[in-house]
């Protein structure tokens, strides 16, 4: 289960600062000198890190049973390509070849962490009589409560969870780290455990947002945006579930745009597990679109306000999920 061995790692480690083995002890300075006293062999591979990298022909797997996932089914070969989505519309070939203007560019973007004051922890007490009760600091006490459920085997009834005042989490405390370990630590012992992350940790061990790489192009004709191309990549980390969906849904959203073509693919690469941050996936996405649209109202020696405006999706626009826009208001 990916969930549980991003806690902590089965058999393969994955990036920098995942988790192999955790301890309870009376203090800190006991619990640094058990860990001392832990000794692990590894077999080092070489790493993939960057989207298109991993999506190469023959670059390192991470996963051997990872197939691409997609309407058309699953892959039949091991691929660090967890989905492939499609998202399109219209005639996009037509719409090019007509076009007045056309503008095509690449961006690349790098994992960003939330950068929250309080770090990560978690408090857990497994009670006689079966029983969990867990404090922690998090955006969600219910999705906490669920997947804590999920990977300790539990029902979700035996289970309470008290959500603590937060320092800070802007998407990256909804996710859990050291919850699950300090319950199965308190189960082992008897008593409640305690576990908070270094800053370090932090940053070495738990979710950013993703990094990715987007080629876009766009084309115009008489003042009107008539078609977009895109083709979206979204660093997942070391397990499945980037936020490239919501980038894809979201790039084209602000604009009345008839013939489109998203190719949308989630990529593990040798990274922290991303997690939410504040919008997630649509401002890289977002960023990409808004510079050609930019150019494109250079080019054609018009005010971007003025352009952006005439092109704005507006009641019955279509977005690219095919749903009708409803009232917008500018008009």
């Amino acid at each position: 289960d990916d969930a549980a061995n991003n806690i902590l790692a089965n058999e393969k480690v994955l990036y920098r600062g995942h988790a192999v083995a955790a301890v309870a002890a009376n203090n800190p300075h006991e619990a640094e000198a058990a860990l001392a006293k832990i000794k692990i062999v590894y077999e080092e591979f070489p790493p993939v890190l960057e989207v298109r990298d991993a999506m190469s022909e023959g670059a390192p797997i991470l996963d051997e049973s990872r197939r691409t996932q997609s309407l058309a089914g699953s892959s039949d070969k091991p691929t660090n390509i967890a989905s492939h989505n499609k998202l399109e519309g219209g005639d996009i070939t037509t719409a090019f070849a007509e076009a007045d203007i056309t503008v095509e560019r690449e961006f690349v973007t790098r994992m960003v962490h939330q950068g929250y004051i309080e770090p990560h922890n978690g408090t857990a007490n497994w009670n006689a009589d079966g029983t969990l009760t867990v404090w922690t600091s998090t955006q969600g006490a219910f999705a906490v409560r669920s997947q804590l459920a999920a990977i300790l085997c539990t029902s979700v009834s035996k289970i309470r969870v008290i959500p603590m005042e937060i320092g800070g989490g802007f998407g990256g405390k909804i996710g859990i780290y050291l919850e699950p370990l300090a319950a199965v630590l308190s189960r082992r012992i008897g008593r409640p455990v305690k576990l908070t992350m270094e800053r370090s940790a932090v940053f070495e061990a738990t979710g950013p947002t993703s990094g990715g790489w987007i080629k876009a192009k766009l084309a115009a004709k008489d003042g009107a945006i008539t078609a977009a191309e895109v083709t979206m990549a979204y660093e997942a980390g070391a397990f499945p579930g980037s936020p490239v969906m919501a980038g894809a849904m979201c790039m084209l959203s602000p604009y009345d745009i008839e013939n489109f073509s998203i190719d949308a693919y989630d990529v593990v690469v040798n990274k922290p597990k991303v997690a939410a941050y504040r919008a997630p996936g649509a401002p890289a996405a977002a960023f990409a679109i808004e510079q050609l649209v930019d150019e494109l109202a250079s080019e054609g020696s018009v005010d971007p306000l003025k352009f952006r405006y005439a092109n704005s999706a507006r009641e019955g626009s279509k977005q690219v999920t095919g749903v009708t826009v409803s009232r917008v208001g500018h008009e």
